[in-house]
């Protein structure tokens, strides 16, 4: 009984057009929301992504260049696949309680964290297609060169003909 005069009202409304106006303003509210949200925190998420994204395409134009110029190797292109972003190392400082416990908090400069050291973004994979990738020594070539470049596992380079 609670839900047919819960439709009734609605119904009744709907013909007044209260409901059509509620239901306009609440999406004008949610919108203007999530545009003021996408101000504050989208610009610091896209400036992230841009850095990982452009630190990786240097690593490719690099690793390709160089790639290039191993004996038997013609034309190479180069993927970079990351897994996570850049990590920021911070100060910290370790403040001993008098009951012997202690406490570990970010040091601060004028309200800023102090980046102690910032780590690249962890590489997990590398695709190689380079003309002679079919040649056995050169690939063996190719998967040495980028490990050592990288300072990567050579299980997680892939070569591939061209």
């Amino acid at each position: 009984m609670a839900n047919n005069s819960l439709f009734s009202g609605m119904k009744t409304k709907l013909k007044n057009g209260k409901l059509l106006e509620w239901v306009i303003i609440i999406s004008l509210i949610v919108m203007a929301i999530l545009i003021v949200y996408n101000a504050f925190f989208g610009k610091k998420m896209s400036a992230t992504v841009s850095t990982t994204t452009n630190y990786t395409t240097e690593l490719e134009v690099r690793l390709a260049k160089t790639l290039q110029e191993i004996e038997g190797v013609g034309a190479v292109q180069v993927m970079v696949t990351t897994s996570t972003e850049n990590t920021k190392v911070i100060a910290e400082e370790t403040i001993t309680n008098a009951d012997g416990s202690s406490t570990t908090r970010p040091v601060l400069v004028g309200g800023n964290v102090i980046v102690i050291e910032e780590l690249p973004p962890k590489i997990i994979g590398v695709v190689i297609v380079a003309e002679g990738g079919n040649d056995l020594a050169v690939r063996f070539a190719l998967i040495e060169a980028a490990s050592s470049a990288l300072n990567i596992k050579q299980s997680i380079i892939k070569v591939y003909a061209k």
